[in-house]
């Protein structure tokens, strides 16, 4: 599935794993947005990183579902547009998409640098 694919689905459910260290003693957490035509989005996404539909599917099924108020914003709405971060005309894959929703909304991942 390409981004483009996604563009009109309804999104349908959210989970998340969280694991308070791995092998590397480091924090680390996935989210990953189903949508209707039972295809995963999955955060974060490392471009580096070959993606393995079957890995991600069995993540899925056993991450917890999101259960808060909020997530009320989110679900059942469609996916209408991707947007993405260029640097000096060139898309900057190394930047995170955000991901706009029919209510205008919009989902992405956020990450903090501290110095």
């Amino acid at each position: 599935m390409t981004l483009t694919d996604s563009i009109g689905k309804i999104i349908t459910e959210i989970k998340y794993c969280y694991n308070p260290e791995n092998k590397y003693g480091l924090q680390e957490f996935e989210s990953f947005i189903k949508i209707d035509n039972d295809k995963l989005i999955q955060i974060p996404y490392f471009p580096t990183k070959e993606w393995n539909e079957s890995e991600t599917l069995k993540k899925f099924e056993l991450a917890r579902k999101v259960e808060s108020k909020p997530i009320e914003l989110i679900l059942n709405l469609k996916i209408i547009n991707y947007h993405f971060k260029y640097f000096e005309n060139e898309l900057d894959e190394m930047e995170k998409a955000i991901i706009e929703l029919e209510n205008g909304l919009y989902i992405t991942e956020k990450m903090d640098h501290l110095d």
